[in-house]
């Protein structure tokens, strides 16, 4: 027999959260294509792009790291027993979060300071609407 730890909601309530994750990868893609296109040079472009993926990877290799660490610092948080209705463990849980927030806080101001000092390499507005890249410019008209 094998016993389940389940919550009393719905499955409803985890919608606007899958949402938000879905738009935020959507426009984190496509702002780092554009990034990549406008800030690098051409033949580091691909680089650029290696990059962000391989931030992504280590950004999930530290997270799991901070939950083994956490798990360590207070020994009754383990993530096979997260018993949000156990009022012991609800201050773990708001500590833990707290210390993720504190965290994204210092990265802000990280890139804040980056992005201040940042300049591009090629003109935007030039290479933004630029329709040579969607028509061909020796396009002939069409004959019906």
């Amino acid at each position: 027999d094998t016993t389940y730890n389940v919550a009393d909601m719905s499955i409803f309530y985890q919608f606007p959260q899958y949402i938000s994750i879905g738009l935020s990868e959507v426009f984190t893609s496509v702002a780092s294509l554009e990034f990549a296109y406008l800030a690098a040079p051409q033949s580091a472009q691909s680089l650029v792009m290696s990059l962000r993926f391989c931030s992504a990877g280590i950004s999930s290799f530290l997270g799991s790291g901070y939950i083994k660490i956490y798990e360590n610092i207070y020994e009754n948080f383990t993530v096979t027993n997260l018993e949000c209705s156990d009022s012991e463990n609800s201050e773990l849980f708001y500590v833990y979060f707290f210390v993720l927030a504190g965290i994204q806080v210092v990265f802000i101001f990280i890139f804040l300071a980056c992005d201040h000092r940042f300049k591009l390499l090629h003109n935007a507005s030039q290479n933004r609407f630029n329709t040579h890249l969607f028509i061909r410019t020796q396009s002939r008209p069409s004959r019906v």
